[in-house]
Order: structure tokens, then C-alpha cells, then sequence
């Protein structure tokens, strides 16, 4: 296994941005998973308010390879809430 962390890429000129108004929405995660395509999806099954594909399309976010070993799960959960 891998650690994972992923954060968010914010675009305030992109109408669709996921990250508009910051509250109550996973702004950060690290996760351990085999590979980068399922640490995106674990982010997604936490996901707040800013919706899973903020985590699963790398044009919303980064996902950088971390380094560690143990079992697949969500490590940190960074969290904005209201």
C-alpha cells in the first residue's frame, strides 16, 4: 500500500468549481490505497458538499504519492464545516 494526499485544486473562475464557498466540504485527505485511482475513490466515498468527482478528476484536485505501508483506508479527513 501507498499513502496518498490529495487537496484540492481551487479555480474561483470556473463556474463549476467544486470548491466554491468552503464550508462543509473535505478540503484535504491522506489516504492509503494500492494506487492513485483508488485513493481518488475512497476521497469520493468521504466527500462533503463539494461532491465525489472533486476527488475523482485531477482537474479539481491533486493526488500526490506519499510513502508508508499498512492497510487501505482514509488516514486524515480535513474538514470545513459551517
Amino acid at each position: 500500500m501507498k499513502l496518498w494526499l490529495l487537496e484540492p485544486k481551487q479555480d474561483p473562475t470556473r463556474p463549476s468549481d467544486p470548491w466554491f464557498r468552503r464550508y462543509d466540504k473535505a478540503v484535504g485527505f491522506v489516504i492509503r490505497a494500492k494506487d492513485e485511482t483508488s485513493a481518488r475513490k475512497l476521497a469520493a466515498e468521504r466527500a462533503g458538499e463539494e461532491t465525489g468527482d472533486a476527488w475523482t478528476d485531477p482537474i479539481f484536485s491533486t493526488c500526490t504519492q506519499l510513502s508508508a505501508r499498512g492497510k487501505a483506508g482514509v488516514i486524515l479527513r480535513d474538514f470545513i464545516g459551517s
